[in-house]
């Protein structure tokens, strides 16, 4: 007897709130899968990624740094993996964020970083950079420790220098990081523009004409006409 009220009062439980202008279109390019259907990956292979990572984006700053430290390979190799270790933290620490779901924050990552290793293996990019931040880190922390450049580099100042270019190469990678997002942002909207328009064009099938003719009578009596053949 109550029906028509129990549908009236009960709401819809799939009705969703009003969204505001654009708001579905980001959530559809930015999110990535969710959480159970991709799991992030385990910590042994998240402690052998970033250690491939740093390592090979320090080969320029192992060979520049040799001549500059006269030869202090530990305390480079000490700076290397606490750059590691801080990566790793890093990841962990981020995995609960939202915005680590987002598929435009993980492509521009991905191309900063494959960027930063292309530019490590070809060695005329990879040494300008680490040069000029080498240069730059050797003079700040000279200027703190008071350190004669030439004899001063002890295992402790060379630990310190490495951890002050990384952290220089960081911010030039943030830098980089900004100026790739709207390109990716851009790109993910056009493609999934693209997308739309096929699916569009997809789902103009015979059923939808059949159903206008049905809610037409004129047009659907005016086809027929037209198709039987004339006796005259």
């Amino acid at each position: 007897m109550n029906s028509d009220v129990d549908h009236a009062v009960t709401p819809n439980p799939y009705a969703t709130g009003p969204l505001e202008e654009g708001e579905d279109e980001d959530r559809e390019l930015l999110l990535d899968d969710p959480l159970e259907e991709k799991p992030f990956p385990s910590l042994p292979y998240t402690v052998f990624r970033w250690t491939l990572v740093c390592s090979i984006a320090a080969i320029p700053s192992f060979v520049v740094g040799l001549s500059v430290t006269q030869g202090q390979v530990l305390g480079m190799i000490t700076g290397v993996v606490i750059f590691t270790a801080g990566y790793v933290w890093a990841d962990l620490v981020t995995r609960a964020r939202p915005w680590r779901r987002y598929r435009n924050m993980t492509i521009t990552l991905r191309t900063v970083y494959v960027l930063r290793l292309v530019a490590s293996v070809i060695f005329p990019a990879g040494m300008f950079l680490d040069m000029f931040t080498g240069m730059f880190a050797v003079l700040l922390v000279g200027s703190v420790t008071q350190a004669d450049p030439v004899t001063g580099f002890g295992y402790i100042t060379t630990v310190f220098t490495t951890l002050v270019q990384g952290i220089l190469l960081n911010v030039l990678l943030m830098v980089l990081a900004l100026c790739v997002y709207p390109i990716v942002r851009l790109t993910g909207r056009s493609r999934e523009s693209r997308k739309r328009r096929e699916l569009g064009r997809g789902d103009q099938t015979p059923s939808e004409s059949d159903s206008e003719s049905l809610a037409n009578p004129l047009l659907s009596s005016s086809e027929s006409s037209s198709s039987e053949p004339s006796l005259r």
